[in-house]
């Protein structure tokens, strides 16, 4: 096939659906964007990539350890001189971190559009919020992140607590799924009443 054959195949197979079938295609498009909700809920999928930051986090803030015993013994240095190396140090090895954390953060950041997203903004989501903020306030300032990282294991935490505390059940999780009935939508298993097959609750 000529190259971009492909697509242009599709692209016109779905304009043919639409064109016989606009409601099963609209079902159809929102039904895969609420199966893709589902698989890929807010707290699961930042808890790998918070992990992989903790540990990143942990060893330069150790590094950063050493080198800040390294210039406190170092007696030709006056007491500005020594912070403001320290502070340059810090800067050098935390800002890819806390690059990192502001994506991870802003990937959970929209606008919450079911209960379980709003319960999550309003506490975990809020936790990661104000823990990044400490973070690179505490980097401008010159202050010890070591510290200001005691707020991202607390928000860490928090995650893991209500990944397990979570209401799960479909409401919480797609309200849209939850209601949906009489949906256009073949489903094997089910028969087609009222014009279409049902799909979510039943009875």
């Amino acid at each position: 096939p000529a190259p971009g054959r492909g697509a242009a195949s599709l692209f016109e197979l779905r304009a043919a659906l639409l064109s016989l079938y606009p409601n099963l295609v609209s079902e159809m498009h929102n039904l895969v964007a609420e199966l893709n909700r589902l698989t890929a809920l807010w707290e699961e999928t930042i808890a790998p990539a918070l992990g992989m930051i903790q540990a990143q986090a942990e060893a330069r803030i150790g590094v950063l350890r050493a080198e800040a015993a390294r210039v406190e013994r170092n007696d030709t240095l006056n007491a500005q001189e020594k912070a403001a190396l320290i502070a340059d140090k810090a800067s050098t090895l935390l800002t890819p971190i806390v690059a990192e954390l502001r994506a991870v953060v802003a990937s959970v950041s929209g606008p919450p559009r079911t209960p379980h997203e709003e319960a999550f903004t309003r506490g975990p989501g809020l936790a990661l919020s104000d823990g990044l903020r400490l973070l690179e306030s505490s980097l401008l300032s010159g202050h010890a992140p070591s510290t200001s990282w005691d707020a991202m294991r607390k928000a860490q935490r928090q995650i893991h607590l209500f990944a397990r505390n979570a209401d799960l059940r479909l409401p919480a999780l797609s309200p849209r799924l939850a209601a949906l009935q009489g949906s256009e939508i073949p489903m094997p298993g089910l028969d087609r009443t009222g014009g279409g097959h049902g799909v979510g609750r039943t009875g």
